[in-house]
């Protein structure tokens, strides 16, 4: 960091401080001990360069533009004229780039009115001559720069155009010259003490205070130096051939609207829009172009290599696997009474039929009532395979008085139980009378 000012001895000493990083200000040294104005400007880069402007006086009664540099680290050099002695130069402001590069501006007279002049140099070399930056023929005040780390300037100022002041600014890119002035501000109303900025790309804004009739008002205007930015540019590094793929992007300008964005690409095809799809029909690696443009024709454009691989190949269908062993489904235990009849006697006699194995089981007795239930009889049946079984139950003696009595209604339950299964139960009324003994 380095502070200039003047003072001292009737304000004619312009001294220096400069302070390092994390540092303490160093002892102030005399820049130039005569002839100093109060109108000074330093400007410093992140390497430490440093150069610093003030009006002094030169040869002879005039005043002018004077300057010092600095290297880092180093002392400040002999002050040099940067204005050409002989007509009064003041207001001078300074600006400096990430290389050293340095531009001064001032305000000079040419005998009638007043133009703003500049000079470029570098830090530790000589200035080159001056240059006016304002046309002649109207007085130009006011002076402001802006350099951005690249090396890119605007200046802006404000001249009389006859009737009003106004506002204008010239641009200059890195390591070219200052443009024509344009005016900024429009006619009309006075237009005064500008102020500039200026990004790393490039782009400029110029603000200025102007008169609206009983109100004062600021107002800007933008300078485009370069072409939209292409954010969010999103371009796949490999795809499969024959696959289409996504190309994207967010195109943003600073100062104008984007009104077109086209992708190319090496195989002669072309697209249009923010996203776009596109399929590559060679294997190897492929170019992918996008330029992006805004309303000034101003464009951007970037490349990327795309790698097109063979074809992905399909997922070979999967075998099908072999069904699992089912669990052994439980026997049926489902079955049929084929006839079931009392003989002559009181005998009943079944047929059965089951889709198992199994055993059977039956059980008589007169009634369902357990208060009136008397046991007529039981049967046992085996079946080794499926199909047809007979089962007989042969009436008890009870049974057979009560029979021998009147004729009675039989509740048959009659049970099957598959091998290895559950049982199942059926039951039926069979009449019954004994005309005959059994």
């Amino acid at each position: 960091m380095t502070v200039i000012w003047t003072g001292g001895h009737g304000d004619a000493v312009v001294q220096a401080a400069t302070r390092p990083a994390g540092g303490t200000f160093s002892a102030p040294v005399d820049l130039v001990t005569t002839g100093g104005y109060p109108s000074t400007d330093v400007a410093t880069n992140a390497a430490g360069q440093t150069v610093a402007v003030w009006t002094g006086v030169g040869a002879g009664p005039s005043r002018v533009v004077q300057a010092a540099t600095r290297s880092a680290d180093g002392a400040f050099s002999a002050p040099v004229d940067v204005s050409v002695a002989g007509r009064d130069a003041d207001d001078p402001h300074v600006a400096i780039d990430a290389a050293g590069n340095a531009v001064v501006v001032w305000t000079r007279s040419d005998g009638a009115t007043r133009v703003v002049q500049f000079a470029p140099g570098h830090a530790g070399h000589a200035f080159a001559t001056a240059i006016d930056l304002s046309l002649a023929g109207g007085e130009a005040r006011a002076p402001r720069l802006a350099v951005n780390p690249a090396g890119d300037a605007v200046v802006a100022w404000q001249r009389s155009d006859g009737a009003n002041t106004i506002v204008q600014a010239a641009v200059a890119r890195a390591g070219a010259g200052f443009a024509p002035p344009t005016d900024m501000s429009l006619a009309g109303d006075d237009a005064v003490e500008p102020q500039v900025g200026i990004d790393d790309d490039g782009d400029a804004i110029v603000a200025w205070r102007r008169s609206a009739g009983a109100a004062t008002i600021v107002q800007a205007a933008g300078y485009d130096a370069v072409g939209p930015q292409l954010r969010g540019l999103s371009i796949p590094g490999t795809v499969a051939v024959g696959t289409a793929a996504i190309f994207s992007l967010s195109a943003l300008d600073v100062w104008s609207s984007v009104t077109s964005t086209l992708w190319s690409f090496d195989d002669g095809q072309t697209a249009a829009g923010a996203s776009v799809s596109h399929a590559f029909a060679a294997i190897g690696d492929h170019t992918v172009t996008v330029t992006a443009t805004d309303a000034l024709a101003q464009a951007t454009s970037a490349t990327r290599t795309v790698t097109v691989s063979p074809p992905t190949p399909q997922n070979a269908p999967t075998p099908a696997m072999p069904p699992a062993p089912r669990a052994p489904s439980a026997p049926s235990n489902r079955f049929a009474v084929i006839t079931a009849k009392a003989t002559a006697g009181g005998v009943i006699r079944l047929v059965l039929r089951a889709r198992s194995a199994g055993a059977y089981r039956a059980v008589a007795t007169n009634s369902r009532s357990p208060k009136r239930r008397l046991a007529y009889g039981r049967g046992r049946a085996t079946a080794r395979r499926a199909g047809r079984v007979r089962l007989t139950i042969r009436p008890t003696r009870a049974a057979k008085r009560r029979l021998a009595a009147r004729p009675i209604k039989v509740a048959v339950a009659v049970t099957f139980k598959p091998t290895g299964g559950a049982p199942r139960t059926k039951r039926l009324t069979i009449p019954a009378k004994a005309t005959s003994r059994d």
